[in-house]
């Protein structure tokens, strides 16, 4: 029979089954774009926001800067190359400002090996070399942008890809311990 206590558990594991399973990005993950190009940057944009992410685009580093100081983006994806303040600068000017030195910010630009060295001595997360594909840019930057979850997501997966015994043999070998969920439709264990 439905208990009280079996039915708080069951509704527990349920949301840990949804939170394991539907793993993606935060609806308010929140992205700056600085390209120059209104064309890169209009491609830019639309490839980020068609990948889930909320994107604000502009044309130059200062424009970034006056922008953080009304909010935090979690992160920046700006031209190597700029007039005025350059990607790097703008990498340096977020390293001094207390908000803004977490922020992962990615360079995109054609500058070459030097420069790419120059980026990441700046502090920059990733750089990527122009031309690029546009699933490229989602790619790198769902891995530096997307919340990392709070809870660890531990070993998921279904029997079929490994037998319970070796799962389980598995577990002992690595002196691990924890919950583990069994689902099959209806039931769970």
């Amino acid at each position: 029979p439905d208990t009280p206590s079996r039915i708080k558990l069951r509704a527990y594991l349920e949301t840990l089954r949804s939170e394991h399973t539907s793993p993606g990005l935060a609806a308010t993950t929140q992205l700056i774009v600085v390209e120059p190009s209104v064309p890169m940057r209009t491609r830019m944009a639309n490839s980020l926001e068609s990948a889930g992410f909320k994107v604000t685009a502009v044309a130059t580093a200062t424009e970034a800067l006056q922008i953080c100081g009304v909010w935090r983006p979690d992160a920046i994806i700006a031209a190597a190359a700029m007039d005025g303040m350059n990607g790097i600068d703008l990498a340096y000017a977020m390293s001094e400002h207390q908000t803004l030195s977490e922020v992962p910010l990615v360079l995109a630009g054609d500058e070459g090996d030097l420069g790419r060295l120059d980026a990441f001595r700046a502090g920059i997360r990733d750089y990527i070399p122009r031309p690029f594909l546009d699933e490229e840019l989602v790619i790198r930057i769902h891995r530096i942008a997307a919340p990392v979850s709070t809870t660890n997501p531990g070993l998921r997966g279904g029997l079929h890809d490994i037998g319970l015994g070796t799962l389980l043999s598995l577990l002992e070998f690595e002196r691990k311990s924890g919950i583990l969920m069994l689902l099959r439709t209806n039931e769970i264990a």
